[in-house]
């Protein structure tokens, strides 16, 4: 695919949703997690509608110990209905191909599984709620999951003969695994046993011992059921034979017939649960969706032509609040990078989900919360041997950290200046700046250590990613400056008296990282159409062409530069690096679907290893790219996720659960409509947001947008005849370079501002006034 190098307004260049839903196929063993904001465990829901409760996941960490043994896996097996001990037992089969799951409404914290069985058309919906539907004093109070089996629909001549329809749990012991091999994102070891005896006492299934409630039956309708512990035969390889207990429900084959389960996340004493069921399934929905209804009251609102990009902004908080926790203890919060896998904390993607995900959308409390583990005690140390004790290195505590990299240190600094610069919080400024000052010598410092081998004027040689091999990486000093030069704008805002020494430290340090960099580019490569490029390399200590064939070349590599700004988008370099992954050799070869072991390359404008990745998008932005643009985004929204249930991934074939794809998501589409980064004091609207959202009938809304100069709003309706604008400037802080609109199609010919129409050039973007509400209008 050749590098589109100038904007493009054509809509024709831009795929449709319906296209860009063929461009993956769907991945198998994908999961779901839904659970409370910032309760310590979660619900884990597989393609089947299966229950999982893997307590065993840092269960040390999180001060909980104890209740490692209650991780469970509980199978919901519809069929014919079981009426004493049985010597065989049907098991469903693992298989996404029948059964068919999405969230309520498209974006609610309600899962939806359906399937069908003998003519027999079955809804299972599942929902968390914690008692009063409010936010948690501690982490690990009291939550259930509301589990309704209902008969939708039923075949007139199946359904009387089967008379009745059975729900069997059987509950065993946790068993699930995840990997990163293509097509076993997900599988089961053989199922074993629960590791504790369980009784049946209508309604509740609980452990012998102990007399904790496991799970409940909470319908009032008449239900039969049974309970045994005879040995299971599955007809199903990934089963083996277990002596366990299935508990047989029955409800009837008829269409609006329903049966409703709770399950505690913690086994719960009977009283507890009781008082859950007597609330019943209704107030308890009620208090659920209002209880994250509330959390949208201050966010803003962005709504665009495309469902599915609305759905996954809306539901992208609800899933990092959900997989968020406070320590007991010291009350302070943490956002592990996913549930039930990566639930230790790696800081770059706690920095983009502050940024994108939350300070972008508004929620600008829980960013706060969430990097406020960064500022505490217990840290790990930078990892790498030639770096100086400095007081001023960042990090999150050892006993959340995973594999320490030095570019946290930037990441995090980017990421609390950046919330420094949105919210204006005095509170929160003068909490961080001594610290944040700090951190700008750490660097300062570490670039004038001179005990190592590699290039003056860099950070020392340093771990960048989970590979922990060190070197000089692009990836650690980008993120540094980054972090550093976000750190110079917010100082400048504050008339600091240290600005002006940072705003040179931050200067000599791109100049210097620009000059190695350029000299470090000697080996060539040729296109498909023979044309040659430099060959950029991701390790500046080890120039080995060998690089370029580990994803990591993509994903933290030299499309970094551009977002960090120590290239400019522009830079023959940038061009080269984008060519290389566009129509270069590991492009040339690649075999379509993502992949994370194979050489990378970009599919459809998102990284073949981790989608969050895909730094080329930034690119793109700043050249006003809106065709790539769309491509990426519709990329990320299909790809980068579970489309359906909004489940992030870590790789196409790795483990679901993570929020990282839909984190650049935000803010790339937020940056495609507002621009408040692309040049210093200037504000850019609508500069590469796709053209077809501008189309006759199409809108696009923005309200309450938070920007660095205050929050906003900004309305487009496509018409017959051309464009409208309403747009209402921020006026927290002036706009010394200006609010500057870029024309999203190239037909616009003339513009309508205080009643008088002119000529406009849709190339260049159009200075507005920003102290007051404007009214635009476009016609062809």
């Amino acid at each position: 695919m050749p590098d589109r190098a100038h904007p493009t307004s054509s809509v024709s260049d831009e795929p449709t949703p319906a296209q860009a839903r063929a461009w993956f196929p769907p991945v198998p063993g994908r999961y779901k997690a839904l659970g409370w904001k910032e309760h310590l465990f979660e619900f884990v829901v597989t393609p089947c509608g299966d229950l999982m409760l893997p307590h065993h996941v840092d269960a040390a960490r999180k001060g909980l110990d104890a209740h490692a043994g209650d991780a469970a896996h509980l199978f919901f097996f519809l069929g014919v209905p079981m009426e004493g001990p049985h010597s065989k037992h049907e098991a469903h089969v693992f298989d996404t191909a029948i059964h068919r799951q999405q969230l309520q409404n498209g974006h609610q914290p309600v899962l939806i599984t359906r399937t069908v069985y003998a003519g027999i058309a079955v809804c299972q919906t599942i929902f968390c709620h914690y008692p009063g539907g409010a936010e948690l004093t501690r982490g690990d109070e009291p939550l259930f999951a509301w589990v309704r089996f209902e008969v939708e629909d039923v075949d007139d001549f199946t359904a009387p003969h089967l008379g009745a329809l059975g729900v069997n749990v059987h509950v065993a012991k946790f068993c699930h695994r995840t990997t990163m091999v293509k097509g076993m994102n997900a599988f089961f070891d053989p199922v074993t046993p629960y590791p504790r005896k369980l009784a049946w006492e209508k309604p509740f299934l609980f452990e012998k011992d102990s007399g904790k409630v496991r799970l409940a039956l909470a319908s009032k309708n008449p239900v039969n059921w049974w309970h045994t512990d005879h040995k299971l035969h599955y007809d199903s390889p990934l089963f083996q034979s277990t002596d366990n207990d299935l508990l047989s429900l029955q409800m009837p084959a008829k269409q609006g017939a329903f049966l409703d389960l709770v399950v505690p996340v913690l086994g719960v004493d009977r009283p507890t649960i009781a008082a859950e069921i007597a609330l019943g399934r209704d107030e308890a929905l009620r208090q659920t969706l209002a209880f994250w209804d509330g959390q949208f009251k201050n966010a803003a609102i962005i709504r665009t032509p495309w469902e599915l990009a609305n759905h996954t902004l809306h539901h992208l908080p609800i899933d990092i609040m959900t997989t968020a926790e406070r320590d007991i203890d010291t009350r302070v919060a943490a956002l592990p990078t996913g549930s039930y896998t990566y639930e230790g904390v790696w800081p770059v993607d706690t920095a983009m989900a502050a940024v994108w995900a939350l300070d972008y959308l508004g929620f600008h409390q829980q960013a706060a919360d969430y990097l406020d583990l960064f500022h505490g005690s217990d840290p790990v140390p930078p990892p790498g041997k030639f770096f100086a004790n400095h007081p001023g290195w960042l990090s999150p505590p050892k006993r959340y950290s995973r594999v320490p990299w030095v570019a946290n240190h930037g990441a995090i600094l980017w990421a609390v200046a950046e919330h420094g610069l949105i919210t204006d919080d005095p509170a929160f400024i003068d909490k961080w700046l001594p610290l944040l000052l700090h951190a700008a010598d750490w660097i300062a410092v570490q670039r004038r250590q001179k005990n190592h081998p590699g290039h003056m004027g860099l950070l020392p040689p340093g771990v960048a990613t989970d590979d922990g091999a060190p070197g000089q990486f692009v990836w650690n000093d980008a993120w540094c400056y980054k972090g550093l030069v976000t750190l110079v704008t917010l100082l400048e805002r504050l008339h600091h008296p240290a600005a002006p020494r940072w705003r040179q430290e931050a200067v000599n340090y791109r100049q210097r990282f620009v000059e190695v960099f350029r000299d470090a580019c000697k080996l060539t490569w040729k296109d498909s159409r023979g044309h040659a490029h430099p060959f950029l390399p991701t390790n500046i200590l080890n120039e080995s062409i060998g690089q370029a064939f580990h994803g990591f070349y993509l994903d933290t590599g030299p499309l970094f530069l551009g977002f960090a700004g120590l290239l400019d988008a522009d830079d023959p370099l940038m061009h080269a690096a984008l060519a290389w992954f566009t129509h270069g050799p590991t492009a040339r070869f690649h075999l379509g679907d993502s992949d994370h072991s194979v050489p990378p390359a970009l599919v459809h404008e998102m990284s073949s290893c981790e989608p969050c990745y895909s730094w080329n998008l930034f690119l793109r932005l700043a050249r006003n790219q809106r065709a790539p643009i769309a491509e990426g985004l519709h990329a990320l929204l299909v790809g980068g996720q579970d489309p359906d249930t909004l489940s992030g991934l870590e790789t196409r074939h790795g483990r679901f659960g993570l929020h990282a794809s839909g984190e650049l998501t935000a803010g790339v589409l937020r940056l495609s409509l507002v621009d408040d980064l692309r040049q210093d004091g200037a504000l850019h609207l609508l500069a590469a947001a796709p053209a077809s959202w501008f189309t006759p009938g199409q809108t696009v809304e923005m309200s309450r947008l938070p920007t660095r100069f205050g929050p906003m709003s900004l309305r487009t309706q496509g018409t017959p005849d051309g464009l409208t604008l309403d747009i209402t400037p921020p006026n927290r802080h002036a706009i010394p370079a200006g609010l500057l609109l870029h024309v999203p199609l190239a037909d616009l010919r003339e513009i309508n501002l205080d009643g008088a129409w002119r000529p406009c050039d849709a190339s260049k973007p159009i200075p507005l006034p920003h102290t007051r509400a404007l009214h635009l209008e476009f016609r062809r």
